[in-house]
């Protein structure tokens, strides 16, 4: 990707790309937790990925802030972020998807300030909060992803410089590190490409397994609070089981340790549980079966005993939407 035109001294400093489709009821709090770090320059660009809710409405008002707004036909978020990175003038770039937030303040110029102290790192990244909106009001669920996983105990503000091997990033339960955590030199796009728009998930993981080969630094810190609703395409991991497949032959996983049944299990269950939520109780023995196939667990194996039984008792009727499961 060709740097843009502007020199050096012209530039902001950080590029923030933020894909949204049909996210105009999150968009503002999103942009307003951006504009809210201290620091850095900021070169926003908001990407409309095809949205026909009041996504452009909301952003009229941040247009005259200076927030650059590109309007293209629904391609999916890599496409989006591709065209973000293509557009950026910064020489570091972060990433917030609509719906999400940005708690620290300081985030970017904490970042900026270990790549200035350690010109050797390309790229840091954070962890993150899942929560949920209710009656206006935020609700936290969970711990954060990489505390519960394991990666750190104690959190602290400042970043740790440290390597990242393909084991660390895909040896923990989900499979990621937060998109909206990361901010990156601009000249690793240029080396290793965008992201991979064939993949419909786990298009972040490939990016990151790219990125291994330059030095990074984590913050040990909640960088990121991540909304969960009903639209969430990763909390569907399981419908793409295929493409998870493609990650392990790509970067030989397997032989870094990485068990692809273990994660194939796991999305299989997660599928599983939301479909036992909804009630499809068909569709909810079928997918814990399948993650038993991947891996014999006593959780998934109760669990599909009970959907297989309630499936039985279940009318017909009360089963809409079974077919479309995969």
């Amino acid at each position: 990707m060709s740097a843009a035109p502007e020199t050096l001294r012209d530039r902001p400093v950080v590029s923030v790309v933020m894909p949204s489709f049909n996210h105009g009821r999150f968009i503002d709090a999103a942009l307003r937790s951006v504009h809210a770090q201290q620091g850095p320059a900021l070169d926003v660009i908001v990407v409309d990925d095809g949205s026909t809710d009041d996504t452009q409405r909301v952003l009229d008002g941040w247009r005259a802030r200076g927030v650059r707004v590109v309007r293209q036909m629904r391609q999916g978020a890599s496409a989006a972020r591709n065209r973000g990175i293509e557009l950026a003038r910064g020489e570091t770039i972060a990433f917030l998807d609509a719906d999400d937030l940005w708690p620290r303040t300081d985030m970017l110029q904490a970042a900026l300030d270990l790549f200035e102290a350690r010109p050797e790192v390309h790229w840091t990244y954070g962890d993150a909060q899942p929560f949920e909106e209710r009656d206006g009001e935020i609700v936290f669920i969970d711990r954060p992803y990489l505390q519960s996983g394991g990666w750190y105990s104690d959190p602290s503000p400042d970043g740790r410089h440290g390597s990242l091997t393909p084991s660390d990033l895909c040896n923990n339960d989900r499979f990621f590190i937060p998109t909206g955590t990361l901010l990156i030199r601009r000249r690793c796009f240029d080396e290793v490409g965008g992201f991979d728009e064939r993949l419909k998930m786990f298009e972040d993981t490939d990016m990151w397994l790219r990125l291994l080969r330059y030095p990074v630094a984590f913050f040990p810190d909640v960088l990121l609070w991540r909304r969960v609703h009903g639209a969430n395409i990763s909390h569907r991991r399981w419908a793409h089981v295929e493409d998870l497949r493609v990650l392990f032959e790509r970067y030989d996983l397997a032989s870094h340790g990485v068990s692809f049944d273990f994660h194939a299990a796991r999305a299989h269950y997660g599928a599983g549980r939301e479909a036992w939520r909804a009630r499809r109780f068909a569709a909810a023995a079928r997918e814990f079966r399948r993650s038993l196939q991947h891996r014999r667990a006593w959780k998934p194996g109760l669990l599909f005993m009970a959907a297989a039984v309630a499936a039985c008792c279940v009318p017909s009727g009360g089963l809409r939407g079974e077919h479309g499961e995969g």
